[in-house]
């Protein structure tokens, strides 16, 4: 028996990439939607908006969908890591152009986020890559589960170091800002109001006052109301009282709900928008933090950020799984890639 192991390829083709511009054409598609997220990032900050929200989750998704299909379809990792690189690397540039002339101070701590960023991003393909490389059959949901966490921080960690410059840097103490963010923030809940308050829809010019009364109406008509009739206590529903009972009871839950809300926010008022009360309490609760903790509240405040859409991304994982193991049938459909089979066999010793 010869010495040593031995590992027997058999295969009509070797498993190395030879299309470059097919290459090409996925890196190009990479960074394409890599700098569409980020551009739409930098829109959203700038002028809000909820367009501008989604656009920016829909490009960030499909940023996730091409680095999974990447680690797919080019087989030498250091090509996925250029392509990699290049995604944030442009992003750099950009900014650097836009930003540099601002504050140098805060352009190093941006190439550093977005360095730390591509840090991430290679951890996902290099996990990728080698799950690949050491299975003997192509696992797409089993790889690519175990590299969207880190392909996402690689993408969500720039995101916060640009929204912390934004916010805590170039456009530190402006109004205009931190309204143009709670704005976009609501406007990009407004779709989920309804589980809150089935049959309305929140909007952030509406008083504070007709937020709580439509939170309240809705909640009397989801619960019975106990009633005395003829010495006997019966539940009924909301809609069959009276209407003078029916306002009493509307009245008494809305000024508990506001009297709620002003014994926690001193400055509460109902009279005032959803909107100026969502940037009041943002902008009271930065300020308690920053009595806490000094300098590095808006560094906590990113960081609590991150960990909260972090955790958000989790549930979306499927998803993102889903649509890139679509694109790769499709491809593979139109003859842009197709699968080839290696049988390995190995020589090992068993205990005679």
């Amino acid at each position: 028996m010869e010495q040593g192991l031995q590992i027997v390829s058999e295969s009509k083709e070797i498993e190395e990439d030879k299309n470059w511009w097919k290459i090409v054409l996925i890196g190009l598609f990479d960074v394409g939607v890599s700098v569409l997220s980020f551009w739409y990032l930098n829109q959203f900050l700038s002028v809000a908006g909820f367009s501008n929200f989604w656009l920016l989750v829909l490009f960030f998704f499909l940023a996730l969908v091409f680095n999974i299909l990447t680690v797919f379809l080019v087989k030498r990792l250091w090509k996925a890591v250029l392509i990699g690189f290049l995604e944030i690397a442009v992003s750099i540039v950009w900014y650097a152009k836009n930003f540099s002339a601002e504050d140098p101070n805060l352009s190093r701590i941006l190439v550093l986020g977005l360095a730390a960023g591509f840090y991430f991003l290679f951890l996902g393909l290099r996990r990728g890559n080698k799950m690949i490389e050491n299975s003997l059959k192509t696992k797409f949901f089993g790889t690519s589960r175990r590299m969207i966490p880190m392909l996402s921080a690689g993408f969500l960690v720039p995101f916060m170091v640009v929204f912390g410059l934004y916010f805590f840097g170039w456009h530190a103490g402006s109004p205009a800002m931190g309204r143009g963010i709670t704005d976009g923030l609501i406007d990009a809940i407004v779709p989920f109001s309804s589980i809150i308050t089935p049959g309305n829809t929140v909007s952030r010019g509406e008083s504070m006052k007709e937020l709580l009364r439509n939170f309240a109406l809705q909640k009397l008509q989801s619960t019975k109301i106990s009633t005395i009739d003829k010495s006997q206590t019966i539940n009924v529903s909301y809609n069959s009282l009276p209407p003078d009972y029916q306002k009493q009871l509307l009245d008494q839950m809305t000024g508990e709900l506001e009297a709620g809300l002003k014994s926690k926010f001193s400055y509460f008022d109902s009279r005032k928008s959803v909107a100026d009360f969502a940037y009041e309490a943002a902008s009271d609760y930065f300020n308690k933090l920053t009595i806490v903790f000094g300098s590095s509240a808006p560094v906590l405040l990113v960081a609590v950020l991150f960990f909260i859409i972090k955790g958000t991304l989790v549930l979306f994982y499927w998803l993102i799984e889903f649509i890139a193991f679509v694109v790769l049938k499709i491809l593979v459909v139109f003859n842009f890639a197709y699968p080839n089979l290696e049988t390995r066999t190995r020589e090992f010793l068993l205990l005679s």
